[in-house]
């Protein structure tokens, strides 16, 4: 009845209020998109910065189960 769904992606914004799309690229995205791409477990990394915001999708390889963990490993190194 109520299936439990496994979180595979996640987004990450992060604001900068006032910095150009470039400032926001290279300060904020970038950096967030190089740790990001250190875990063998992500699949997939997609940005976008703007004026002002960072926004950075992260996918997870479909052959993960403990995504918690993962979630939990990521969530560490953006920090």
């Amino acid at each position: 009845e109520d299936p439990v769904l496994t979180e595979r992606a996640a987004m990450v914004n992060t604001r900068v209020p006032g910095a150009s799309a470039r400032r926001v690229e290279s300060l904020v995205t970038e950096k967030i998109v190089e740790k990001i791409r250190e875990f063998d477990e992500v699949k997939e990394v997609r940005s976008t910065s703007r004026a002002n915001i960072s926004t950075v999708i992260i996918t997870l390889a479909d052959e993960i189960a403990e995504v918690d963990e993962v979630w939990a490993r990521v969530r560490d190194k953006v920090s």
